[in-house]
């Protein structure tokens, strides 16, 4: 009996000591970079879902176990971990929304949204992706929470959650979810009468007609003389920027826009630049119409002036890429309103074959779904960035090229045809041409740029 007694004893002191040697082997962070099994990853993994202090000092080998190319369970658990982190674990979306695109299984894509829900307001570039799962049978419950997670920064997307509230009307449990993320987004309660949440949701569709608004936060800067630019807030997301027409324009790649930023929701007019500038170089005469005739370089005057009459603003071009992505306004088609249709197009652009070949008054076509006018045709568009070649990854806020001949202008125009005013077409000129049909609009950035 004292045999048994102690081959015991001696086998549960071997046991303790293999545990405890693993516990220090295995819980190592280190253990999920390349070289190690998946045994030793998983029992790492599974030592920081349960140790949150670990697990942020840790992020960045979870992160890179994320991005490897690891079997799925593991980077399932790896995701469990980023989940147990919650906020802190911002630095993994961009990973995790890259590691959806090229991985789509239903387990995995599961627990992304509860991460996304983990993380969050710091989630927001997610919120496409999140929008896309809505409907999704299996799905659309947890996309649902991670928006309402997500609070304001989704505002953009009540819309659809109240879209989809409307065709769940015998579904209660997914209708308190909506109901649930919509409060959690806007501070209030939606309407539970179909009648009153479709009234609500008219003024937030897109192509609504002139005298609509959007439902996103708006700013004005009053430039005396009863003259006011009014600027719309386009909010953090991720896009796939480019397009599969010219070459310039691939190859097609993930931007996130992490900084939310105001945009003008017109092409600047003449009124606006005479104030400003007290001259007027533009062709196509008309106080409300787009301001033409004018250089990237007389951009930057206008601009500078803009800052002596409203000190502290930050204020300048779009980027190439805040500019597609506020003209994209959430779409991943040709244009804002969809791929190509004869009908929509004169809706929405002033383009050669319906515009007689002259410039038009500001935000008489329909705008875009973020209230946004004349982002296709009308007047080119300066952008802030040298034109050159895009990059093939995941990008986020880029400002284009380092340096370069042209700087890049978009939109199409009144002149041209309607390829050329696609949400993707791009094109290159010298800082210092004019064109009586190349205008801009500008930005207000809610942060201030190194």
């Amino acid at each position: 009996m004292k045999k048994i007694i102690l081959t015991l004893l001696c086998i549960s002191i071997i046991l303790l000591l293999l545990l405890t040697f693993l516990h220090y082997r295995y819980s190592n962070p280190e253990v999920l970079g390349s070289g190690y099994t998946p045994f030793s990853k998983l029992y790492c993994l599974f030592y920081l879902q349960n140790h949150k202090d670990a697990a942020e000092k840790a992020l960045p080998y979870v992160i890179n176990c994320l991005s490897s190319n690891d079997l799925n369970f593991v980077k399932r658990e790896a995701i469990k971990v980023v989940t147990s982190i919650g906020p802190e674990a911002s630095m993994a979306v961009p990973v995790l929304i890259e590691s959806i695109n090229s991985n789509k299984n239903f387990s995995d894509e599961f627990e992304i949204l509860k991460a996304f829900a983990s993380i969050g307001s710091k989630a927001a570039p997610a919120i496409p992706y999140i929008e896309s799962l809505i409907n999704d049978k299996r799905l659309g419950h947890m996309a649902i929470r991670a928006l309402g997670a997500i609070g304001p920064s989704a505002i953009n997307s009540v819309p659809i959650l109240k879209e989809t509230l409307i065709k769940n009307d015998g579904n209660h449990d997914i209708r308190e979810e909506i109901i649930v993320a919509i409060k959690d987004i806007t501070g209030k309660t939606p309407s539970l009468k179909n009648d009153n949440v479709l009234n609500e949701r008219a003024s937030d569709s897109v192509g609504k007609e002139k005298g609509n608004t959007s439902s996103l936060p708006r700013k004005t800067i009053d430039l005396g003389g009863g003259v006011k630019m009014e600027f719309i807030l386009v909010p953090s997301g991720f896009f796939m920027m480019g397009g599969d027409g010219n070459k310039n324009e691939k190859p097609v790649h993930q931007v996130i826009i992490k900084s939310p930023f105001f945009i003008g929701r017109y092409e600047v007019t003449q009124e606006q630049w005479q104030v400003v500038m007290d001259n007027n170089p533009s062709k196509f005469k008309g106080a409300k119409n787009p301001v033409e005739n004018i250089s990237w370089t007389e951009c930057q005057d206008f601009i500078e002036k803009l800052k002596d009459k409203v000190p502290g603003l930050q204020i300048r071009l779009p980027s190439e890429a805040q500019w597609e992505y506020a003209c994209r306004a959430g779409t991943t088609t040709e244009f804002c309103f969809g791929n190509y249709s004869f009908s929509l197009l004169g809706e929405y652009v002033w383009y050669k074959d319906n515009s007689e070949g002259k410039t038009h008054p500001v935000g008489e076509k329909k705008s875009n779904a973020w209230g946004l006018y004349d982002m296709h045709g009308n007047v080119w568009e300066w952008c802030h960035d040298w034109f050159g070649n895009y990059p093939s990854g995941l990008v986020t806020d880029p400002t284009g090229s380092s340096s370069g001949i042209n700087r890049v202008i978009r939109g199409g125009s009144c002149k041209f045809s309607e390829w050329g005013c696609s949400s993707s077409y791009r094109y290159g000129i010298s800082s210092d041409k004019r064109w009586d049909d190349l205008g801009f609009r500008l930005v207000i950035l809610l942060e201030e740029e190194p």
